[in-house]
């Protein structure tokens, strides 16, 4: 810093680093710009004016040597903005490497080689018995997920057969009442018997949805998965062990009888002697 007149004041000024140089901001109030003389000498920037306020005078000094060819100036309301940009250096000259020779001998690599293929050969190891617990872990989590659909499945089939045995029941009490009807004639009766046959429908609906069929044993060969036999009769036009007639229909869920048909089978005595004979005559 050089040494100010006594006339000459010192403005406020800064300088700032920015990544390619420095910006030097010096405050000169009512100074015009034709006022303002700058001098740059390697990393010294001395700046003079004069205006309405006075004279000023500022030396700084800047960390670098800018490049004088890369000076900008701005001056706006009285604040001087001076732009500094670092003169472009060529990089320094690589220093040349020394070569160095490494020597190994041939039973350490074999031994460094040998080393590496158990480690390989431990971590494939590792990974296979990782792959195998996962594949284990992926089998139990289907078994289980599969079982507790089953549970599920086994536990829905157990609620609808228990409502639907409810509703079957009322079906054969609607029977049994039609049957004990004196006359059906009547119109109050009729009137009831149509209610007693929409409701009726009702419940065969529901069954159609659910899965629950009716089926017709009149005709059928006696079958104890399906059958219930309520008694046994005589007809001479049916074979033996056949369904007579039907006392109560059977209904059906998912293939297998949800509840049998009450029937009674025909018992012909007379078909039996005959094959008895015959079997006397083959003896």
């Amino acid at each position: 810093m050089t040494e100010t007149r006594k006339d000459v004041r010192e403005p406020i000024a800064q300088v700032t680093e920015v990544p390619d140089g420095a910006k030097l901001m010096v405050e000169l109030p009512g100074v015009p710009q034709d006022a303002i003389r700058m001098a740059i000498s390697k990393d010294i920037v001395n700046i003079e004016a004069k205006g309405s306020r006075g004279s000023f005078s500022t030396v700084q000094v800047i960390p670098f040597e800018p490049d004088p060819d890369r000076v900008s100036v701005i001056f706006t309301q009285g604040v001087l903005e001076v732009s500094l940009r670092k003169k472009d250096t060529p990089p320094a000259p690589e220093a040349p490497q020394k070569s160095s020779e490494v020597t190994i001998s041939i039973e350490t690599l074999m031994s460094e080689v040998c080393d590496l293929k158990n480690e390989l050969a431990k971590e494939r190891e590792e990974n296979r018995a990782i792959l195998e617990r996962l594949s284990f872990l992926h089998k139990d989590f289907q078994n289980l997920k599969r079982r507790q659909e089953t549970e599920k499945e086994a536990l829905a089939d157990r609620k609808f057969s228990d409502i639907a045995l409810e509703l079957i029941d009322v079906l054969d009490s609607f029977k049994i009442a039609r049957r004990s009807i004196p006359d059906p004639e009547e119109p109050h009766v009729k009137n009831m018997l149509r209610g007693i046959a929409m409701i009726e429908n009702k419940v065969m609906e529901l069954f159609s949805k659910i899965g629950v069929k009716r089926f017709s044993s009149q005709g059928m060969h006696f079958d104890p998965n399906l059958h219930e036999a309520v008694g046994r009769v005589q007809v001479a036009e049916l074979e033996d062990e056949m369904v007579a007639e039907e006392i109560a229909p059977g209904y059906m869920y998912k293939g297998r009888a949800l509840r049998p048909a009450k029937v009674k089978v025909n018992h012909s005595t007379g078909k039996k002697r005959r094959t008895k004979d015959k079997d006397a005559e083959c003896a």
